[in-house]
């Protein structure tokens, strides 16, 4: 048996990783957890490790060494697993570029897609088809989460087809399969004629003439000039295009509707998503993932979790239900996060990929906006928000439907209740200088749980 004493022990979610159940009783985790933080960047006391050298003998391999760590950077998420194919579907936000500016210290905005506020809303992904104007709008908000809509002018003197395309996540890739479409819109009152008989949505080609399918939504001109309408249909592609060069199109006659003005939102297109699951996975990212048989899921995060600011960390409770009562956020990685893929999509992932979930719950503390350090943290009189929304989180996935917020997830469609044995919290920790005040939340929260 050979014993060694390292210098210091860091572990990168410095928090805790809590086994849930016999594993761990309450009263052996204040030992535990006590020699944990002498283990600390905080105590440099040094901690005896025991390593089975004798030859024949070894440990039982961890039945969970093997898993994901997931959390939404470089696109993994939106544009990458999730199955969205539509970028910027909601106008929620966008991305930066930051980089070291002389003069200044630490990382600052060199530039943004929208120059007049970073992360606002914009228009990249889309483009007019046909002599039309597209803008932003924010007096007829689809959702108080979605205020942002596109704004289609259509002039009096239009021909042909007109509308606007969507580019996707550097291009759609068409393979035969079937496409789920849908989108919300609302035309303007004074300018609508209720003349329209149809709204065509396709999927075609950005090089050449080539429209692989479509499909034509009737309206029969019946739109409320009030209340959104939300329109669906299904693309039955039988082609298999040549590269991802290809748009999504809504497009309409202009002898039907010149002179309107549409405000449109919420533009979604999904292929097959793994496992058919509604609002889920790609298909194919997915299956590779699957085929790889991985044990867990870690999610969301990260960085990710934490935010750029105690404003725009990761909101559990904002992540959950109709797309339209979902703002997104800030992400971390430079990019807005739509939080299509949000607490319950992770759930359904762990479900239909038979992993293990290890929840990771906010600490308190969050990145600086500039990587300098983390120094963003709730104050001590604070804590107690950040423990109630961890224990509300964990109601929600565990709960009965009895519960507040058990019953909300069985409204949700999964009257079952998950299980958790794993509760990571925080992340990389040991960056904060509050870390002496906020483990009191681990405790806590464990003799919760």
């Amino acid at each position: 048996m050979l014993t060694l004493t390292p210098f210091m022990v860091i572990g990168a979610a410095v928090a805790a990783t809590i086994p849930h159940g016999p594993q761990l009783d309450k009263r052996q985790y204040g030992l535990a957890q006590t020699q944990f933080i002498n283990a600390s960047r905080l105590d440099f006391s040094p901690v005896n490790l025991q390593i089975l050298t004798k030859s024949g003998e070894r440990n039982d391999t961890a039945p969970l060494l093997y898993g994901l760590m997931f959390e939404d950077i470089t696109h993994s998420g939106d544009g990458g697993i999730y199955g969205e194919l539509i970028k910027n579907r909601a106008f929620q936000g966008s991305d930066v570029t930051t980089g070291v500016r002389e003069g200044y210290v630490g990382l600052s905005i060199l530039s943004s897609e929208n120059p007049a506020i970073p992360y606002g809303p914009v228009l990249n992904g889309y483009r007019p088809i046909g002599d039309v104007r597209l803008s932003l709008d924010r007096l007829h908000p689809l959702s108080s989460a979605l205020p942002t809509v596109l704004q289609l002018d259509i002039p009096y003197n239009a021909t042909g087809e007109v509308g606007f395309l969507n580019e996707g996540w550097w291009g759609i890739d068409v393979k035969p399969q079937t496409y789920n479409a849908s989108f919300y819109i609302m035309p303007s009152g004074i300018r609508y004629n209720n003349t329209m008989a149809n709204i065509s949505v396709s999927l075609r080609s950005n090089l050449t003439e080539d429209v692989w399918c479509m499909s034509s939504i009737p309206t029969g001109g019946d739109l409320s000039t009030f209340n959104y309408t939300k329109l669906q249909t299904q693309l039955h592609n039988t082609a298999m295009a040549p590269n991802a060069n290809n748009s999504f199109a809504v497009t309409f006659d202009a002898a039907e509707v010149a002179g309107t003005t549409f405000f449109i939102s919420l533009i979604s297109l999904f292929g097959e998503n793994f496992k058919g699951r509604q609002n889920g996975l790609r298909k194919d990212v997915a299956q590779v993932i699957y085929d790889a048989t991985p044990k867990f899921l870690r999610f969301p995060g990260g960085n990710n979790l934490e935010g750029r600011s105690t404003a725009t960390y990761w909101k559990w409770y904002e992540t959950i239900g109709d797309l339209r009562d979902r703002p997104g956020r800030v992400g971390v990685w430079n990019y807005y996060n739509t939080d299509g893929l949000g607490l319950l999509e992770y759930l359904y992932w762990t479900e239909d990929m038979g992993l293990e979930p290890i929840l990771d719950v906010y600490a308190g503390a969050s990145l600086d906006q500039f990587s300098l350090n983390m120094t963003n943290s709730f104050p001590e009189d604070q804590m107690q928000s950040i423990l109630q929304e961890a224990l509300d989180e964990l109601e929600y996935i565990t709960g009965a439907t009895n519960t507040s917020w058990g019953a909300l997830r069985a409204q949700h469609g999964h009257p079952e209740p998950f299980k958790i044995q794993y509760v990571e919290i925080g992340n990389e920790d040991f960056f904060s200088n509050t870390y002496q005040y906020r483990v009191s939340f681990v405790v806590r929260l464990y003799m919760f749980f």
